[in-house]
């Protein structure tokens, strides 16, 4: 059995994320981010919290608990990707709301989406993904066209930064 090097980190984690409604925002799925800065959100969140910088071999994950504020409330996200492609990310949401999508620039996939009052099916488009999460921390943004079919298409421009604390402990 193949043993891998497994390392967490306790790290502060803050979470922003600007919603542009493309049916009230016409074409803002198609604007660059210049032009759609000169528009105000349509929803605008901002959030911190304890979280986990795990590295497991070549892998990277970011873990934390989502508040009350994301209207995720009881659910745990994990958004992970390797060393040789930090572009290519895999989220993971488990608890109160669970899905698994991955976000690639230049691709759309479709994903389905469960909660405890109904499940229904998204499809992702990933127009960028900037990625610079290191051991020592970083950030990570994310451009994506959500769609869930006949009732809404949005915009997210979403920032992770990660900042270990300077305490790390071991696995339980």
């Amino acid at each position: 059995m193949l043993s891998m090097e497994v390392k967490e980190k306790k790290a502060e984690i803050i979470i922003k994320s600007m919603k542009y409604d493309c049916r009230e925002l016409q074409g803002a799925d198609k604007l660059t981010l210049e032009e759609l800065s000169a528009f105000k959100p349509t929803e605008y969140i901002e959030d911190s919290c304890a979280g986990i910088l795990r590295f497991i071999g070549e892998r990277t994950a970011i873990v934390y608990n989502e508040s009350e504020k994301s209207g995720m409330d009881g659910t745990r996200s994990i958004i992970s990707f390797v060393a040789e492609d930090t572009r290519s990310l895999k989220i993971m949401r488990s608890g109160t709301v669970r899905t698994v999508f991955e976000l690639s620039p230049g691709k759309q996939s479709k994903t389905k989406y469960e909660t405890s009052f109904f499940n229904f099916s998204m499809l992702l488009n990933t127009l960028s993904v900037s990625n610079s999460v290191t051991d020592d921390g970083g950030e990570l943004f994310i451009d994506y066209i959500l769609e869930i079919p006949f009732t809404q298409k949005e915009r997210t421009l979403m920032t992770i930064t990660v900042t270990p604390y300077a305490d790390e402990y071991p696995l339980h």
